[in-house]
Order: C-alpha cells, then structure tokens, then sequence
C-alpha cells in the first residue's frame, strides 16, 4: 500500500470520533504499530487535528476537509471521452419522435 493511500485510510478511521489506539489502526490498516507512530506524527505535523498519545489513544479533535485529487493528462482525456460518449448517448435519446434525425 502506498503511503499516501495509508494516510489517507488513517484519516478515515478517525471520522467516527471515537477514541483509537495505535494498536486497533494498526489492525486495521494491516500495518506494524510503528508505522502508524510514524504516519500519525506525519499526519500532525500536517496539521491534521489528531491528538492523544502513544499507548493511550488517539482521536481528531476537529473535521478535516481533504483537498481535490489531482489526475494525470490521460485521465482527464479519458473522462473527457466518457462524457462526451454519455452526451452523445443522452442527446440520441432524447430527440423528439418523428424528427426525422
């Protein structure tokens, strides 16, 4: 798992606001105790409101909104191409009976 999917993935746990030990994360997510130290010091430092402590739990005082995802080049095109295809679909659909289009 890629890190940013990982830290991704430990911002949701926390949207329930409940209170979570490193241990249940670790679970979780199917990653070592460590890791989840790590990723939510990161988390953090980010500026996600996570707080608590190590062997005690750790819970996010205050929602977080995440930013829109980036895409690359050809996945814009491609959506590009799947509304213009859906477009296309639709305006066939819709065209009065009897148009003689």
């Amino acid at each position: 798992m890629r890190r940013t999917d990982r830290l991704f993935d430990i911002i949701q746990v926390f949207r329930d606001w409940k209170l979570h030990t490193g241990e249940q994360i670790a679970d979780r997510i199917e990653v070592s105790l460590r890791t989840i130290y790590r990723d939510i010091e990161t988390l953090a430092g980010a500026g996600v409101p996570i707080v608590g402590e190590r062997g005690v739990g750790y819970i996010m005082s205050d929602p977080v909104f995440l930013p829109p995802l980036n895409i690359t080049q050809n996945e814009l095109e491609v959506l590009e191409l799947g509304l213009a295809l859906v477009a296309a679909s639709f305006e066939h659909k819709m065209r009065p009976v009897g148009s003689g289009a």
